[in-house]
């Protein structure tokens, strides 16, 4: 057909409006104007999916057909929804049919491939399967599959409508048009050409060309008036009277001659439009170049890459030398759109080195946050200047950062049993449990790793198979589900255990090699013990941790007594040392001796006869004397050796009580030489002079001792408290059958000021026999109840030792009313002490506001220690390090 373009319909452009069309087809209904906008070009590199821009104006609801096709690539649609497709999704025909809205949901994923570079178009129809429509004829082709002879063929196309316009068969007036009909004809069909009116006269006998001739005489004749033919070669040859056109299938779209009647196709091509007829369908061409243009080899991060770093940097490698052009890259933040940064593409943040190009934003990714990347497709170029197409979609680059940032530990804190510990600790985020703990600062044990599905904040783990009274260090390890691991600080905790429940003051461990050797030290009040172990002192382990623990003597010795042979421990602490192999097991005892070296001070052996001092250790249940003890006066230090590890404390006999008048006497000639305010324990070590012995009081039921002069029971005593009323205490219960020692120091005429082991057993003695509850040696206002109701006199203490120090006022104490005026800080203190010294000196510190939480006790413990330390700190006074000596008296004194 060969008709004025003006006279059919308008071929239509992407982006311009269409027309107003109502469209009518077979089976479907077109209920309002359609119109198709986009872009009417496009630039596609080789062998890149290209993104069409193309969508349907007109009311959602509307439903249509969608005819698509390439001559060359292929293409492709991911979202089906909705629509019904009559073809595979990706090819280089497409058709389906739905509403508008569904049909420009799929659009927006349709795309446009080709392997080379090249020309195409992209032919757009509004259109059902089969039906194609020309822009150059404006008319619409359908071969329609029917087996029919000419005749039929011609009267079954008549009677055909579509898209409100008649059909007929086909008339073919130009090659495009026999091009664009051959190239989608599925079978060969009946056309509207006839030579049977006047034999080699073939003419157009249908449609609006019917009568225009186009052929004279057979195979061998001629075009008439340059119409266009296409016959097959040798054709038309009226071979059994043939006198009807046939159009051949296949690219070459040849004519033939066959017969009108009696000889049937199996179909035939029914063409749509004419003058005043003309077909009613949206359709438009877009024109697609393929070039050579610039592709990513690689990119970094990966294209949905999970767990990308967060270095804030993107790095594409192309397939070509790079160069910038103009446009932006624009990051987003996938969870919401929004833009996280724009970077133009001539911006110092962008690096080109060859084929590479490194994009470095503002600031760093952040982490667990999925992002995507748009890149103008005017942004990179060759070096030909061909643009990298870009990308514009939120697929085309996108990935998740990962999580790099460990959880927070807080709040980690150890109850601690005999054998066992619980650990506790809390995490700012869902993570795992684990314990590293051991005897010494580098562990070595550590638990399995719990709560890791789920993973909790609240972590809750509990160590077994401890040891008792050791010292452990450990950390708590949490990991998050990205396995970033968090370490707490290493913290230490002690199981209980020690002998009379008491609790270390301090303590250190050290790991020595079982064939090398090595040593170890502790020091507390001045008092030091050093442990050494020779080479290959042991075959059992590699290595032996050797932990050394300060334990206050008063309560320990209260416990386990002291040896039989020798009245006075040297201090008030006792050192208990033990050998921890794997963690997890004492080492009894060892192949080579092990050396202890006990330093004491010239203030420890006060009142005590200095060359009898020899270093014990308890050991299966009994105080036991080390061997190969040496004793240096000059340096004050005894070393022995010992195969066994246990409580090791330091023993002497106490200096014999002398004659004459009252005062210090007895005391050893070092402590008498050295005797000053401030040299500790000196009243406990230095006895004073009585009066003569006990005089007994007969009595039927018992005999209460008369008590010695300035004696009394005003105070409470226990271990290390010193004064005429303990020595007062020793004579009561030595005259009540609850005798002190058998001989020496402690024995019937023999009595000290000075509390010690041996007293408290006896008035425990004395205690239990009495019902008193509890029977703890500790001398209080029960026992001096029960011992005033037997009448003993009641009257004024004597100081513990004179001085010219200034005095507690009477208002520094606001809990015990019994500190008076009068009470005198005359000595040094230190933990294990105690007196109405100790209780003046508690008592001072918590009106200051240095809590102790036990309150004021008059015993010199480790809350005490604490709170002067503190003291100490705020007043600059150094070392702060709880010790209450000269320093601190005269600091005290000035409050």
């Amino acid at each position: 057909m060969n008709t004025p373009a003006s006279l059919h319909y308008l071929k239509l452009s992407i982006g311009l409006i269409v027309g107003m069309l109502f469209c009518t087809f077979v089976g479907t209904v077109q209920a309002a104007p359609l119109t198709l906008s986009g872009d009417a070009n496009a630039t596609s590199s080789a062998g890149v999916a290209l993104p069409i821009d193309l969508q349907i104006v007109g009311p959602a609801a509307s439903t249509t057909p969608v005819n698509l096709v390439v001559s060359n690539g292929t293409l492709s649609i991911t979202n089906t929804g909705g629509l019904t497709f009559n073809t595979s999704l990706s090819a280089s025909t497409i058709n389906f049919e739905g509403t508008v809205e569904d049909i420009n949901e799929a659009l927006l994923t349709l795309t446009y491939t080709r392997g080379g570079t090249g020309t195409d178009t992209l032919e757009v129809t509004l259109v059902n399967e089969g039906e194609v429509f020309f822009p150059a004829t404006g008319n619409l082709y359908e071969y329609i599959s029917s087996t029919l002879n000419w005749t039929q063929a011609r009267d079954a196309a008549a009677l055909l409508t579509r898209y409100g316009a008649t059909g007929y068969l086909t008339t073919i007036t130009s090659q495009g048009e026999n091009e664009f009909v051959a190239d989608r004809l599925t079978n060969a069909g009946w056309m509207g050409a006839s030579d049977a009116a006047v034999e080699g006269a073939w003419r157009w006998v249908t449609g609006p060309e019917t009568g225009t001739q186009f052929w004279s005489g057979a195979g061998g004749g001629s075009a008439v008036g340059g119409n266009y033919e296409n016959w097959n070669p040798g054709e038309p040859n009226d071979s059994s009277g043939e006198d009807c056109g046939q159009f051949l299938a296949g690219s070459s779209g040849q004519w033939n001659d066959l017969p009108c009647s009696g000889f049937t196709l199996p179909g035939y091509v029914a063409e749509f439009g004419a003058p005043g007829d003309e077909v009613e369908v949206a359709s438009t061409d877009i024109s697609i170049v393929t070039v050579s243009s610039p592709t990513i080899a690689s990119r970094s991060p990966l294209d949905n890459a999970t767990g990308a770093a967060i270095s804030g940097e993107l790095v594409i490698e192309f397939s070509a030398n790079i160069a910038t052009g103009t446009g932006n890259i624009t990051i987003y933040d996938a969870s919401d759109d929004s833009i996280v940064e724009t970077i133009s593409a001539t911006s110092t943040q962008i690096t080109i080195a060859g084929d590479t190009v490194t994009i470095t934003l503002s600031e760093e990714f952040s982490e667990s946050t999925s992002y995507y990347i748009h890149i103008a497709n005017t942004a990179f170029k060759n070096l030909s200047d061909v643009s990298y197409q870009g990308i514009s979609n939120t697929t085309g680059w996108n990935f998740t950062t990962g999580d790099f940032t460990a959880p927070t530990i807080t709040v980690v804190d150890a109850e601690a049993a005999t054998t066992t510990a619980e650990v506790t600790w809390t995490t700012n985020e869902q993570a795992s449990s684990r314990v590293v703990y051991g005897p010494v600062v580098t562990h070595g044990l550590t638990t399995s790793e719990s709560d890791t599905a789920p993973r909790v904040t609240s972590h809750d783990v509990t160590l077994t198979s401890l040891l008792p009274c050791t010292t452990y260090y450990y950390r708590v390890v949490s990991r998050d589900s990205s396995l970033n691991a968090a370490t707490s600080s290493s913290e230490t905790f002690v199981t209980t255990g020690c002998a009379a429940a008491a609790v270390p003051s301090t303590a250190t461990s050290t790991a020595v090699s079982s064939s090398g050797g090595g040593s170890t030290s502790l020091t507390e009040d001045s008092t030091s013990i050093t442990v050494t172990a020779p080479t290959n002192f042991t075959s059992t382990s590699s290595s032996v941790v050797i932990q050394v623990a300060a334990l206050p003597s008063g309560s320990v010795l209260g416990n386990i007594g002291a040896p039989a042979s020798l009245t006075e421990p040297v201090s008030g602490i006792v050192f208990d040392v033990k050998a921890i192999i794997n963690g997890t097991t004492i080492l009894d005892s060892f192949d080579a001796p092990i050396t202890i070296t006990y330093t004491y001070t010239d203030a420890d052996v006060a009142g005590i006869k200095e060359s009898s001092l020899w270093l014990y250790h308890y050991h299966n249940n009994n105080w036991e004397a080390l061997d190969n003890c040496s004793l240096n006066q000059n340096s004050n230090t005894i070393s022995c050796t010992t195969q066994s590890f246990s409580i090791f404390s330091l023993f002497g006999s106490l200096v014999p009580t002398g004659g004459g008048g009252g005062g210090k006497v007895g005391c050893s000639d070092k402590s008498a030489l050295n005797y000053k305010a401030n040299v500790r324990h000196d009243a406990a070590r230095c006895l004073y002079k009585t009066s003569g012995a006990p005089s007994a009081v007969e009595n039927s039921g018992s005999t209460i001792p008369a008590m010695r002069p300035q004696s009394s029971f005003m105070r409470d005593l226990t271990i290390g408290s010193v004064g005429a009323d303990v020595q007062a205490l020793q004579i009561f219960l030595n005259n009540n059958g609850f005798e002190i020692a058998a001989t020496g120091v402690g024995s019937i005429g023999n009595e000290s000021d000075y509390f010690g082991g041996y007293t408290k057993a006896a008035l425990v003695r004395f205690q239990s026999a009495k019902g008193i509850v509890p029977a703890a040696g500790y001398f209080g206002p029960l026992t001096r109840s029960v011992i005033a109701s037997s009448g003993a006199v009641m009257s004024t203490p004597a100081p513990v030792v004179p001085s010219q120090l200034p005095s507690v006022p009477a208002s520094a104490s606001s809990t015990n009313t019994a500190v008076q005026a009068s009470t005198q800080f005359t000595r040094d203190l230190t933990g294990g002490d105690s007196g109405d010294d100790v209780l003046a000196l508690q008592n001072l510190l918590i009106k200051a506001g240095y809590s102790i939480e036990s309150g004021a006790t008059g015993y010199f413990g480790s809350q005490t220690k604490a709170a002067l330390i503190a003291f100490q700190q705020a007043k600059g006074i150094t070392p702060a390090s709880g010790y209450f000596g000269t320093k601190t008296r005269i600091v005290i004194s000035q409050e």
